[in-house]
């Protein structure tokens, strides 16, 4: 029979709450009878990772070893010769130092960063997902890098060629506008203009482990290119020319068109062709001129030999609205230096 354990995850994906409901009465029961209480686990994290520890000792024999061992950011808890370290698939994190214990593997793109570190050092805003890169990758269907965005992400979104332009533009726009630069409104962009390079793969069903399938990948790699090392072999195997040589149709035509392989898919090396954190600062550099240009274009600096009457008219507005703006007792008292507003 199958126990199943709930978890309430915060925003980082922190397993923060953890409970059953063993006797199935639509209730979460805290008790302190440890076989009754479904409260299964209450957990508290500082910043980068480490557990709080001293309250919230909740026991409760209703608990799951498998799921319980999963926390901080929803990663496994390894425990084995007493290490205490997380897995985050690509390296082994440890919440005690805030360090990972080996390096990171795309360290090249991070020069600036320690090898080592977690989140670049910003636990609060960005999050790891797998140890490598944290942020959300943009690239166009020929591989080459659109933007990359610091999010604590890991994803790669293929963007269809004619989307380019307006997948920048909203980015740009989501950052300036609504201060936002988080990996889920990042995902909801690079899907509504294109799809993960893992979709991308899926394309074409080129990825069935039939052997049809097998020989329809193989295909694809010699018809993109010849001097792969795919083995021409399968193609002999009964039954499979039809699917092997359909499958080299199919990589000549995207070799052609210039866009990525779909069986072996290749990022190009090099900066993005955009630089978001400059076009960031522009747009909001931008923005800011405007505000102030429209807060400069609804006031007025009274000068010496200023009247109500000659304001008023070179500002294409009547004296009695700026009277009820201002709330002005005497319109013959405004002094020099003054800022009225005119609308």
């Amino acid at each position: 029979m199958l126990e199943y354990i709930y978890q309430y995850k915060d925003h980082l994906g922190n397993v923060r709450l953890s409970y059953s409901d063993t006797n199935n009465d639509g209730v979460i029961t805290a008790s302190s009878n440890p076989s009754a209480n479904e409260i299964i686990e209450d957990s508290n994290y500082y910043p980068f990772g480490l557990q709080h520890k001293g309250y919230n000792n909740i026991v409760s024999s209703n608990g799951n070893s498998t799921a319980q061992k999963f926390g901080f950011n929803g990663k496994e808890l390894e425990e084995s010769l007493g290490l205490d370290l997380l897995e985050y698939g690509a390296r082994m994190y440890d919440p005690a130092t805030a360090r990972f214990t080996s390096i990171d593997p795309l360290t090249e793109d991070y020069i600036s960063q320690s090898v080592y570190a977690y989140a670049a050092n910003n636990p609060v805003f960005f999050q790891e997902k797998n140890g490598e890169s944290p942020e959300t990758i943009f690239v166009g269907e020929d591989g080459e890098v659109i933007a990359d965005i610091d999010d604590g992400s890991d994803e790669v979104f293929v963007v269809n060629k004619k989307n380019e332009e307006a997948l920048v533009e909203e980015l740009v726009e989501e950052n300036v506008t609504n201060d936002n630069q988080d990996a889920e409104t990042n995902a909801k962009i690079g899907n509504k203009h294109g799809r993960t390079l893992e979709e991308y793969k899926k394309e074409d069903m080129l990825n069935s482990k039939s052997t049809n399938g097998i020989a329809f990948n193989v295909g694809y790699e010699n018809g993109y290119d010849p001097e792969s090392d795919a083995p021409f072999l399968i193609q002999f195997q009964p039954g499979t020319g039809s699917a092997y040589g359909t499958g080299k149709g199919r990589g000549k035509g995207d070799k052609k068109k210039g866009i990525m392989s779909k069986v072996n898919p290749k990022i190009k090396e090099g900066k993005p062709k955009h630089n978001f954190s400059s076009m960031i600062g522009a747009a909001r550099t931008a923005k800011g001129r405007a505000a102030e240009a429209k807060y400069n274009s609804s006031r007025h600096l009274v000068k010496k030999g200023d009247n109500l009457t000659k304001i008023a008219k070179s500002n294409n507005t009547t004296v009695g609205s700026i009277v009820k703006l201002n709330n002005i007792k005497n319109p013959d008292l405004i002094q020099p230096g003054a800022v009225i507003k005119i609308k």
